[in-house]
């Protein structure tokens, strides 16, 4: 009794972490208090090589959605954009921060990155003509946009939210838009990510700010995040919700690449299975070779 009473113990002991735990979204709990992938289509994480090259090779698919598009300045380097349509620049927003706020999220052109500010995740940022990009996989409760946009209380500021649903996985939309202010183009945030359930989108109503977040991040694998502004020549227009909807389905079913089990685990391991805490494979090793961070896969 006493030996069974020990051997009990150290399984409770060793599994309350996960049993406290909800499994992140796309696994399920399996009979061995392990958070498995499910079955068709529903993966963990974002491929960030391959949804670059897929955003780069049909980037006219968003640009082709939005009328009147204008082409910003800055968005390449640095960590922040310029949207002045008269050459003022009275725009200088677009600082990207989350809730663990070490620096603002330096651009990187097209080139995968790593940030302490993602909880040590990876990400890329693409400017293209009229359109910055940001794809990040993600470790943070909150993600944020700051900044002036130089207006003087003309115009409106509105926001709301979105929703897909894709091969059976659920998403949001979270998206804010400045439109109709003096001698300026609209500027509209749109961020991207699989639905928790507990998700909120903060921002306010004053036009002369920049700042958008979304908070209660927690369990969502990875964020996208896109920003452009549209002139007609005359003022900044009002970007309707379903041209929203259709930048956010266009990406969730053409440019989004999955990283699926198979290819996340090492060819010596027979099953990859996602967990809250790093275990080693076969080799011994921890599969990312690092320190262990929020959700990793591990071999069995």
């Amino acid at each position: 009794m006493n030996k069974f009473l020990s051997v009990l113990f150290f399984i409770l002991i060793t599994n309350f972490w996960i049993i406290q735990t909800q499994c992140p979204i796309g696994t399920t709990l399996n009979s061995q208090g392990e958070c498995q992938c499910n079955t068709a289509g529903k993966y963990l994480d974002i491929d960030l090589a391959e949804t670059l090259n897929a955003l780069d090779a049909d980037i006219s698919s968003y640009t082709n959605i939005i009328s009147d598009l204008f082409d910003f300045d800055g968005g390449e380097t640095g960590n922040c954009i310029l949207l002045g349509q008269d050459g003022t620049n009275d725009f200088n927003g677009n600082f990207l921060m989350t809730n663990l706020q070490y620096d603002f999220i330096s651009y990187s052109q097209k080139t995968i990155v790593q940030s302490a500010d993602l909880g040590g995740k990876k990400y890329f940022t693409a400017k293209f003509p009229g359109l910055f990009v940001f794809v990040g996989q993600i470790n943070i409760e909150t993600f944020a946009i700051h900044g002036d946009t130089g207006i003087s209380g003309s115009g409106t500021k509105d926001g709301g939210e979105l929703s897909a649903t894709i091969n059976g996985i659920s998403y949001k939309g979270f998206f804010t838009r400045i439109f109709e202010a003096d001698n300026m183009p609209s500027i509209n945030h749109l961020i991207i990510v699989e639905d928790n359930g507990s998700l909120e989108n903060l921002y306010t109503f004053n036009t002369s700010d920049d700042n958008h977040s979304v908070k209660n991040l927690q369990n969502v694998p990875w964020l996208v995040y896109l920003t452009f502004g549209t002139w007609d020549n005359t003022g900044g227009t009002c970007v309707d919700d379903s041209i929203l909807q259709q930048l956010m389905t266009t990406f969730l079913s053409s440019t989004l690449q999955k990283s699926d089990c198979t290819r996340s685990c090492p060819s010596a391991c027979n099953t990859c299975i996602s967990y809250f805490s790093c275990r080693e494979c076969i080799s011994s090793k921890y599969l990312d070779g690092n320190e262990c961070k929020g959700t990793y896969f591990y071999c069995q």
